[in-house]
């Protein structure tokens, strides 16, 4: 006998994120604690990405979901570009948030042998802070990312 699985509901799958978040809270703090603590051992910071990547990965999938349900059908195939109006680019000052569709992190070509790190030596708690608040703002303000995504579809 085949049990089928229920069916996938959205708000669900959203409400277990924020969970999830509250949890990483009472755990390690909120990123305004976790940022005031300035440096954090090694090993906290690899606990602390244990929890968030997965949970990263959860949200870049409801918000792509969420996007797609909400994109309209497109009307006409996109017009070929016209590769002389990208010659002149300009700097575009770089933003911190939350990226919706990651980078394929690049491969080196040349493999170096490396010690490992101490666990307890210390590390900067700025950037794990950093993008546990953009997580965060995401999940509490989703609709700009929602409607960037939903435009790129």
């Amino acid at each position: 006998m085949h049990i089928a699985p229920p069916p996938f509901d959205l708000h669900a799958a959203w409400d277990y994120a924020i969970a999830t978040v509250q949890r990483i809270v009472a755990i390690f703090g909120d990123p305004v604690a976790i940022r005031d603590q300035a440096f954090l051992p090694r090993s906290d910071i690899r606990l602390m990405l244990e929890w968030l990547r997965p949970l990263e990965a959860l949200l870049r999938r409801l918000l792509l979901l969420k996007a797609m349900r909400s994109a309209p059908p497109p009307q006409r195939p996109p017009a070929p570009r016209d590769s002389a109006r990208f010659v002149a680019l300009r700097a575009i000052p770089r933003r911190r948030g939350f990226r919706v569709l990651p980078c394929a992190r690049r491969a080196s070509g040349v493999r170096t042998l490396r010690r490992r790190p101490d666990p307890e030596a210390l590390v900067a708690s700025g950037p794990m802070a950093r993008r546990f608040n953009a997580l965060v703002c995401a999940l509490v303000r989703p609709a700009p990312l929602v409607a960037r995504l939903a435009r790129r579809l």
